[in-house]
């Protein structure tokens, strides 16, 4: 008979990549270091310790990340309650990766992202899309947030504005909202994800791993991902930005219902708020699950066929193929601040006058079918909505799979484009408008100056999109230029 003395030591894990066997390669892929090989999560028959193994290599490429992110000066910014901190507090908080908040305060465009907020594994930590991308094929640059920096480097030099070479002024500023990330751990003096926490090192076999309590594990006011999107949106994000920046949110899944439903509280109850509703330009929706129907919001429904695009799963339609369009017969208010909208015209006339407008732009460009042998879901969808392709119910791998388009499609929407096409054009705008409807061809002639890139963003969208889609590209374009520069 055997007697046990102590409790069996527990194998511990250094910090750093180099010691766990790993490195960055030069395509920023992480691989082993003596067998190129990726990650293996089974490293022994022991679950217990293959969890804490792959925390803590998760926890030194997140550092890797980190360091990457800080040279774009996107950096940690921790949050008590409303309250900011650049330097890690005392007091339990949240962390979000953010532009630096003396910068974000001088962007013209900011995007806001909102990641996986779902219980259990599903939840993921700021500013990481997919732990199966990155630490696969996908790597750095699709697994994180390092490929999203790098795209708006990208976009911001193709948007410089004059006297910025390096387009440094028009680059947007970025904010990480960590809605999965909501476990505060005093010992550790940080909040995380419920994945992180019952990988967290233990010093034997035989210690339980670390409970959660309801109250002492949380942190005030981002007690659920629900609360933590609200605070963020309506108390943390609004203070420290520029008074005349616009608002892009990319949001996905369960974050992606939280953030909808605030937002059509907002338009509810105060759509006039000059906080976040009247900054609000474009919104990106992966694998939504609201019910469309139960918004009470007409502006915020309006807001959300003209400035929304959705992304989905689909096992029938490829990739970018479209899956379904919002209603356009929906009854809808029309005399807001969105539109210009005739007073003395009916809402059916209204209609008719834009699907009008659409329909001679539509003749003029080529004669290529939209993809139209899809049948659209039975229930209403709130925007555009197109295929991610079929990723094995698996919401995290569509932001990876669908990041590059979806910021083009912010884009179109950002500041420095529309800056530099409302540059001497106040007094013509609507010159233009009656102009477009009459004859397009004949408009392009008379204003090249405002038309042309109007007319290249829409043959860029159309490129990707299909002709439907090329002609709303258009008309947004249009009608944002008929909108006051104080409406802007």
């Amino acid at each position: 008979m055997f007697k046990l003395i102590k409790a069996p030591t527990m194998e511990q894990f250094g910090p750093y990549l180099g010691e766990l066997g790993f490195q960055v390669t030069d395509d920023n892929q992480i691989r082993g270091i003596h067998d190129n090989k990726f990650f293996d999560y089974f490293y022994s028959e022991s679950d217990d310790l293959n969890n804490r193994r792959k925390e803590t290599v998760h926890e030194a490429v997140r550092e890797i990340i980190a360091s990457t992110l800080a040279k774009y000066d996107i950096v940690p910014v921790h949050v008590v309650g409303t309250q900011t901190y650049m330097n890690k507090p005392e007091a339990p908080h949240v962390t979000l990766l953010a532009t630096a908040i003396g910068k974000l305060a001088e962007k013209k465009d900011v995007i806001v992202v909102i990641g996986e907020a779902g219980g259990g594994s599903s939840g993921q930590d700021a500013g990481i899309w997919a732990y199966r991308s990155l630490m696969r094929e996908g790597g750095l640059e699709k697994g994180s947030a390092v490929g999203l920096t790098e795209m708006l480097r990208k976009m911001g030099k193709e948007l410089k504005v004059e006297g910025d070479e390096e387009g440094k002024k028009a680059e947007a500023g970025v904010v990480i909202l960590n809605p999965g990330a909501l476990l505060y751990s005093h010992k550790e003096k940080k909040a995380m994800t419920q994945t992180s926490w019952m990988g967290r090192q233990k010093k034997d076999s035989l210690t339980a791993g670390y409970e959660v309590d309801e109250k002492w594990n949380k942190v005030a006011m981002h007690t659920t991902a629900t609360e933590h999107i609200k605070t963020v949106l309506a108390h943390v994000l609004p203070k420290h930005l520029n008074k005349k920046a616009r608002v892009h949110i990319l949001c996905v899944g369960e974050s992606a219902k939280d953030t909808i439903d605030y937002l059509d509280d907002l338009f509810t109850k105060n759509p006039d708020d000059k906080d976040l509703a009247a900054k609000l330009q474009s919104i990106v929706l992966i694998e939504p699950i609201h019910k469309h129907e139960e918004l009470q919001s007409a502006k915020f429904k309006y807001f959300l066929r003209k400035r929304g695009i959705a992304f989905v799963e689909s096992e029938t339609v490829p990739v970018s193929g479209l899956v379904a369009t919002p209603d356009k017969t929906e009854e809808r208010k029309m005399g807001d601040s969105w539109v210009k909208v005739d007073n003395n015209a009916s809402d059916s006339n209204n209609e008719a006058a834009i699907q009008d407008r659409i329909d001679s732009i539509v003749a003029k460009t080529t004669d290529l079918d939209p993809a139209d042998d899809n049948d659209a879901p039975p229930a209403p969808v709130s925007t555009h909505t197109y295929s991610a392709s079929d990723l094995d119910h698996t919401t995290e791998l569509i932001v990876p799979e669908i990041l590059n388009r979806a910021l083009g499609y912010i884009s179109r929407h950002m500041s420095s484009r529309e800056d530099f096409l409302n540059n001497d054009a106040d007094g013509k705008v609507d010159e233009v408008i009656d102009k477009l409807s009459e004859d397009f061809d004949k408009t392009q002639r008379l204003y090249p100056d405002i038309m042309n890139p109007i007319i290249q963003a829409a043959r860029d969208e159309y490129e990707e999109e299909g002709k439907e889609d090329w002609a709303m590209s258009l008309m947004l374009d249009m009608e944002s230029l008929q909108r006051s520069p104080e409406k802007q």
